[in-house]
């Protein structure tokens, strides 16, 4: 029939197109096949052939394989890259206020802290990485203002430190997995970021003492904390795992009123040579006051002064001590770098600075492991003496490190160049 024939016609095509593909081919001479033995149409012929099932298959040239791999890489690196999502943050908004706004309302003696919970929520909520499908999140911020609340509990009841706050970060966690569970347990909250400006991180402890007494709480152990206590150069971290690999580290935070002041111009001709005025705090802090304070033209003291003279001062100050207080970082380090006062920062050589990979430090920075001896002082003193070439070969590289301590784009692109570039 009609049917039968149409068939039978697409069949015969088809073993025409066979035949002529294999006429064209250039026989094989390490192969003992007959031509006659490929495809289909001798196959019944071959079936029972000791001949055909013993031979091995003629071999691929070079040439070919030199083609076939590339496609098949090539074809891998897209299966890789439709597989890799890019970075999204999405910010749990649902969050109950008794966990980060409520606090908001007391007043705080550490304003910059609490400040810097609200900034970084801020800033990711701004930045181009931020989403509002929390489909298609890789990243999850838990709002949670541990610092308000310290402050609030501290003013209340006289507490020193902020022991209680564990409790405070584990109930909200506590939430999250009631909540959100489906996010946070697959991997136990490593896709999970918190904002943690306190002394020592994760430990929620104000001295070195605490932190290797109190440790970090277990409900962060896998999550990723973003705070200003960073690993030291040989990767032992901090004490008590307040720092682990992983976290991230940041400049520590300036308020923005205090940053624009900072930020104004600066007097061409700077009177002072080195600045400090703060609390003694520990022996360090005490031994390195006591050594500089000798130098000409030093402003270094303990004595409170208004903030807009504090500021004049800075700003007009060559290079600005910047010792560690209860952990190794310090306010002063950010409010030198965007007063455009070159810091010098004793014994904490061996500490890993916030955003390396954007941040040349020893650039325009005196970093050193001398603490209380003349030999600082000998280090500061030569450095004044020919101030200007160093500020000549320094002034470039301060003025870029300051974008990093303004908490906007360049901030935020040191934040995710951590998050990108290692994992818990």
């Amino acid at each position: 029939n009609a049917e039968y024939m149409g068939t039978h016609s697409h069949v015969m095509a088809i073993g025409v197109v066979v035949l002529l593909l294999a006429a064209a081919l250039p026989p094989d001479p390490t192969s003992s096949v007959d031509m006659s033995g490929w495809g289909f149409l001798n196959q019944n012929k071959h079936k029972h052939s000791k001949k055909s099932l013993n031979t091995p298959p003629a071999a691929v040239p070079i040439e070919q394989h030199k083609q076939i791999t590339p496609k098949l890489n090539s074809l891998k690196t897209v299966q890789e890259k439709r597989k890799a999502k890019p970075l999204r943050i999405y910010i749990y908004d649902d969050v109950p206020s008794r966990f980060n706004r409520d606090w908001l309302t007391h007043a705080h003696t550490n304003s910059e802290m609490v400040e810097y919970e609200v900034a970084v929520e801020e800033m990711i909520r701004s930045s181009k990485y931020h989403t509002e499908n929390i489909l298609e999140a890789t990243m999850f911020y838990v709002p949670v203002y541990s610092i308000a609340f310290c402050g609030a509990r501290k003013q209340e009841s006289g507490l020193v430190g902020c022991y209680e706050a564990r409790k405070f970060v584990a109930d909200a966690i506590k939430w999250i997995r009631s909540t959100h569970g489906n996010r946070w347990e697959p991997n136990h909250g490593a896709n999970h970021l918190f904002a943690i400006g306190y002394d020592w991180g994760g430990c929620f402890a104000t001295t070195a003492t605490d932190a290797a007494k109190w440790g970090r709480i277990p409900e962060l152990e896998k999550a990723r904390v973003i705070g200003f206590i960073g690993p030291t150069k040989d990767g032992s971290g901090a004490v008590g795992g307040c720092y682990q690999n992983g976290d991230i580290v940041l400049p520590a935070y300036v308020p923005k009123e205090s940053r624009l002041k900072l930020q104004s111009e600066s007097p061409l001709t700077k009177g002072i040579t080195v600045f400090f005025r703060g609390t003694l705090r520990n022996s360090l802090r005490k031994g390195v006051i006591d050594t500089v304070s000798a130098l000409p033209n030093a402003v270094v003291s303990t004595a409170a002064v208004s903030a807009d003279q504090y500021v004049e001062e800075m700003k007009n100050s060559k290079f600005c001590l910047a010792p560690s207080g209860f952990a190794p970082w310090s306010f002063r380090h950010s409010e030198a770098v965007l007063a455009g006062c070159y810091p010098i920062l004793p014994a904490v050589s061996s500490v890993v600075l916030p955003c390396p990979k954007f941040i040349d430090h020893s650039a325009f920075s005196i970093i050193t492991e001398e603490r209380a001896s003349p030999r600082l002082v000998k280090v500061i003193t030569q450095t004044a003496a020919d101030f200007e070439t160093f500020q000549s070969h320094a002034q470039g590289s301060l003025q870029v490190a300051r974008r990093y301590y303004e908490y906007g784009d360049a901030t935020m692109e040191c934040l995710v160049d951590q998050l990108k570039s290692s994992k818990k």
